[in-house]
């Protein structure tokens, strides 16, 4: 089967929201064109008044997004989950990883890999959306009891990796 529909317009803050579904993260060593789960969580997304969904694995870890890697600022750094915790081998993933750093308003900030707890994820500076399709894209979270992101912050941080990228600037 296949689906033909125009791009997705561009949103200048993604809102992640949390949805209902745990990420195996056995099932997504491999990209493949079985989509139809993470269909299914985007909607899921859409119906919570989301534009995309953040996915934890079953120990409570950030895994990824229905349609993407997440990147999440803390402590000047900025992490994205781990193979092994659910997160798939995205392209633009590893550009940014292999920039190792990047410098905003004077300050380092180191890019890695880690396991990104629930509560890491709630306390986070600013969280950050990649795909191959769409360049780095700020997003906005507010869980439940906790102060949410800096929406200016995320999109500073994502403007500023998109003009470090060799990607998007070829």
């Amino acid at each position: 089967m296949l689906q033909l529909s125009p791009a997705p317009h561009s949103v200048a803050l993604w809102q992640l929201v949390d949805v209902p579904f745990v990420r195996d993260a056995h099932h997504v060593a491999h990209k493949t064109t079985a989509y139809l789960e993470n269909i299914l969580i985007r909607r899921a997304a859409l119906e919570a008044g989301g534009d995309e969904a953040i996915l934890f694995n079953a120990h409570g870890d950030v895994a990824c997004a229905a349609a993407g890697n997440l990147f999440i600022g803390y402590n000047n750094r900025i992490l994205t989950p781990r193979l092994q915790d659910g997160a798939l081998p995205g392209i633009m993933r590893q550009q940014i990883l292999t920039l190792e750093s990047i410098r905003v308003d004077g300050q380092r900030w180191q890019i890695g890999e880690a396991a990104i707890s629930r509560e890491t994820a709630n306390e986070a500076q600013f969280i950050l959306l990649t795909n191959s399709v769409m360049e780095v894209a700020a997003c906005a979270y507010n869980p439940p009891e906790t102060r949410g992101t800096s929406k200016q912050q995320a999109q500073k941080m994502a403007a500023h990796l998109n003009d470090a990228l060799p990607y998007f600037n070829a």
